[in-house]
């Protein structure tokens, strides 16, 4: 027995939603797909990369814990605020998703927890010039229980390739007197993506009964 998917939401961008609009809104729908309520969630993890002026504090985690516990909060459902939630953010590039997956694991598989969310979007991080950002606006929500059987996860593997560290820089200058937000991408960049990826798990599934999950970040 394994912890599974039970559900998950996403959402996009809709006349410039910011990050905790859309990851709320992810996370909504990831519990209505899933039939839980979130006074039942135990642990709540928030692996994105970037949001509006970088924020770093207070956690988005326990702002969108916030956001999905105040609807309950306002009929009464609960006499005062929950404490059962333990939420937090993870930074650690696009290896925080499978931080996250891993953390989450691992309190499920102990007993500890019956429910956890893992929550991730981005959005652009200034509102003024930007150098290179293609990326859309938008968040995706994961919710993770027991599985029965032979079901879920059985191993957790992460591998780093030093040598492909200057393939994509994301940075802030003032070097033009204004604030701008650039970002440098390789050519080689997605090609070396999918050499690791495809390296990775070639050397997985020489593992004996391995469930492979690989996670790359673009």
């Amino acid at each position: 027995m394994g912890t599974i998917i039970k559900s998950v939401g996403t959402a996009r961008h809709v006349h410039h939603n910011g990050i905790l609009a859309l990851t709320s809104s992810a996370t909504k729908q990831c519990l209505r797909n899933g039939g839980t309520r979130a006074r039942d969630i135990g642990m709540l993890l928030y692996a994105g990369l970037y949001n509006e002026n970088h924020q770093g504090e207070p956690a988005l985690a326990s702002l969108i814990q916030y956001r999905i516990q105040k609807d309950d909060i306002r009929r009464r459902l609960f006499r005062k605020e929950p404490e059962n939630i333990f939420s937090f953010d993870i930074h650690n590039g696009g290896g925080g998703i499978l931080d996250a997956f891993h953390i989450a694991d691992g309190f499920i598989a102990s007993g500890d927890l019956e429910y956890s969310l893992i929550v991730a979007g981005d959005t652009k991080p200034v509102s003024g010039p930007s150098h290179n950002y293609n990326f859309p606006s938008s968040a995706g929500a994961v919710l993770l229980t027991n599985g029965t059987g032979e079901k879920g996860f059985r191993r957790f593997k992460s591998k780093t390739y030093p040598e492909y560290i200057n393939d994509f820089n994301s940075s802030t200058n003032w070097d033009t007197g204004n604030f701008r937000f650039i970002i440098e991408e390789k050519v080689c960049y997605l090609d070396n993506c999918l050499r690791c990826a495809i390296d990775e798990q070639i050397f997985s599934l020489k593992k004996k009964n391995l469930i492979l999950m690989i996670s790359i970040y673009l």
